[in-house]
């Protein structure tokens, strides 16, 4: 008699072998996925400073002397104050120094909350804090769980 198809004992090897092979890459996975969220918010956060720094240069060749520029962050961040960047979902406070470098950096989106105060170039992605919000006020910014 010729059969054609799987035995149900060859059905459960392939499906063990599946789960177990699962089970051993499903970790690598995850943390892909999270290593790409923290590049992706590296990179919001280096493209603020950028257009902070071309905005604030931009501003002070046309008379304004612009202490920083913020968005989403409540009352201490008046209108007109906001960067043309395409990050409508990310909240940031960058405030200049009087050498009319950046002194102050706070970056939200909806993973991740950096703080730089006061600011170093050096971003390190170890000091994002994941779940975290940005709190600001008039003396500094905060990550706060």
């Amino acid at each position: 008699m010729n059969k054609k198809g799987f035995t149900l004992v060859e059905l459960l090897a392939v499906i063990a072998i599946l789960s177990i092979l699962m089970v051993l890459i499903w970790p690598n996975i995850l943390k892909m996925f999270s290593g790409g969220k923290r590049d992706t918010f590296k990179i919001q956060v280096d493209s603020i400073i950028r257009a902070a720094e071309a905005q604030k240069q931009s501003d002070t060749m046309g008379g304004n002397n612009t202490p920083g520029y913020c968005y989403g962050i409540g009352s201490i961040c008046p209108d007109g104050m906001e960067l043309s960047v395409n990050e409508t979902d990310v909240k940031y406070a960058v405030i200049f120094g009087s050498d009319g470098k950046v002194s102050r950096l706070g970056v939200e989106d909806s993973n991740y909350c950096y703080v730089s105060d006061p600011y170093d170039s050096n971003i390190d992605k170890d000091d994002f804090v994941e779940g975290g919000h940005l709190n600001c006020t008039s003396t500094g910014c905060t990550c706060t769980q």
